[in-house]
C-alpha cells in the first residue's frame, strides 16, 4: 500500500524502563527527516518532469546530453517531432482538448521510447536513441506516424491532427548532438514542407536548406 513500517528500541534498559521520552524524541527526528527526503525528490521529479505528459522536460535534456558526453554510444539516432493541427484544436475546443491531444500524443512515444523522450515545447518533442539501430528507429517512426492517425483519425472535420517527424542519426549525420539536432531539425522542416503527416531522414541535400517552424 506504499506504506514503510519501522521500529525504533532499545535493548536491556537498566533503568527508567517507562520513560519513552527519548524514543518518541529519535522517532519525530527520523520521520521529520524522511520527510525532507520526500520532499527533495518530489521537487527534484517536477524539475526534471514534465507535469502535463509526465516525460522528460528540457532541463533533464540537458542533463540527459551532459551524461551522454561524459560516455557517448556507438550508435545514436534522434528523432525530433511536432504535432500538426494543434493550434487548431486549441481554437476549436479550447485548451482543455489541446492538452488532451499533447498527453496522448506523448503516451504513443513512450510505448516506443520510454526512457528517452522529453517535451521540448508546447507541439514539440525529440527523442535520443542510443544504441538502437537506425533501421529500427525506422520502423519506430514509421509506427509512431501511423499510430498518431489512427488514434486521432475522424476526431473533428474542423481540423486533422497529425505528426511530422525529422530523424538523423550518429555517426553518418555528424558526431556531435548539436550536428545531430540540426540535421533533424532540417528533416523535420523537409517533412513539413513536403506536406506534413510523415516522416523524413536527413541526407546532405538539406544542408542548404531554410527552416520552416510554423
Amino acid at each position: 500500500d506504499g506504506w514503510s513500517t519501522g521500529f525504533l528500541g532499545v535493548d536491556n534498559p537498566s533503568e527508567n524502563t517507562r520513560d519513552w521520552t527519548l524514543l518518541r524524541s529519535v522517532s519525530t527526528f527520523v520521520i521529520d527527516e524522511l520527510k525532507k527526503r520526500r520532499l527533495l525528490l518530489d521537487l527534484e521529479y517536477a524539475s526534471y518532469r514534465d507535469l502535463l505528459t509526465g516525460l522528460n522536460n528540457r532541463n533533464y535534456y540537458q542533463k540527459f546530453l551532459d551524461e551522454l558526453k561524459l560516455s557517448p554510444p556507438g550508435s545514436l539516432g534522434i528523432v525530433y517531432i511536432d504535432i500538426n493541427g494543434l493550434k487548431a484544436a486549441n481554437d476549436s475546443y479550447g485548451h482543455q482538448y489541446g492538452d488532451y491531444i499533447i498527453t496522448q500524443s506523448a503516451l504513443i512515444l513512450k510505448r516506443f521510447f520510454p526512457d528517452c523522450a522529453f517535451r521540448i515545447g508546447g507541439d514539440e518533442f525529440l527523442v535520443y536513441s542510443p544504441g538502437v539501430a537506425e533501421n529500427q528507429i525506422a520502423e519506430r517512426v514509421a509506427r509512431i506516424r501511423r499510430i498518431f492517425d489512427h488514434t486521432f483519425e475522424g476526431k473533428s472535420q474542423a481540423y486533422r491532427i497529425s505528426c511530422s517527424l525529422g530523424v538523423a542519426a550518429c555517426p553518418k549525420d555528424g558526431s556531435t548532438f548539436e550536428t545531430l539536432f540540426h540535421c533533424a531539425d532540417l528533416a523535420l522542416s523537409m517533412a513539413k514542407m513536403e506536406g506534413r503527416d510523415r516522416w523524413c531522414r536527413y541526407n546532405e541535400k538539406m544542408s542548404g536548406m531554410s527552416y520552416l517552424n510554423s
